[in-house]
């Protein structure tokens, strides 16, 4: 069961349920803290909740990917100026705290001084994405063993983002055009549709 309390004028959601340990998060908008917190109490329901760690950062992640990863790539000079652009801008982001925002601001920096041809190859086309399915989901697997993250999959974090973007307030088609989802009845599990917020929408 949720529970939330206003402190020093933001809104403190916890979360306490068997099997899980207790989960905290503040908001700004009691709005948002009661969407996130349906969704995380729909999610431990279908026991599909996996919190990422608190404290992750990214710019750990893209040096373990730079030092462990990387000289095995034969277009390790192109991924490493790749890296060196991403670790400005997002080394000191947690990863449960990256949002389509900061992604967005990375986006517009870099079309200052890159063509947007260019850019699109950047994000598409790195060869940080040339796993086949399976070997991605092998090889993210194995970093969560090696760092100690028991039970995350890859496709978690998809159901993560997808979770996030409804947090956020985007529709269906919204969250589809992103996730790249066929059948935007697939999302409606992501929903969590409240009566109040009905009736807010209602006027």
């Amino acid at each position: 069961m949720a529970s939330i309390r206003r402190r020093n004028g933001r809104y403190h959601v916890q979360i306490r349920k068997n099997g899980y340990p207790s989960v905290t998060k503040t908001f700004i908008h009691l709005k948002t803290a009661k969407k996130w917190a349906s969704g995380v109490e729909a999610d431990m329901e279908r026991q599909r909740y996996c919190p990422i760690p608190e404290t992750i950062l990214l710019g750990g992640l893209l040096y373990r990917y730079k030092t462990e990863i990387l000289p095995s790539h034969q277009s390790h000079q192109v991924e490493g100026y790749r890296l060196k652009q991403l670790n400005q801008h997002f080394s000191s982001l947690k990863l449960s705290e990256l949002t389509v925002q900061d992604v967005a601001r990375y986006r517009d920096i870099r079309l200052k001084t890159i063509s947007p041809a260019s850019l699109k190859r950047e994000l598409t086309e790195s060869h940080l994405f040339t796993y086949t399915a399976r070997g991605l989901s092998g090889a993210f697997l194995k970093l969560c063993r090696k760092v100690k993250i028991e039970d995350l999959h890859f496709h978690d974090l998809r159901h993560e983002a997808t979770s996030r973007f409804f947090e956020k307030g985007l529709n269906p088609v919204e969250v589809a055009t992103i996730t790249g989802h066929k059948d935007t009845k697939m999302l409606m599990r992501y929903t969590h549709l409240r009566a109040e917020d009905l009736v807010g929408k209602l006027g």
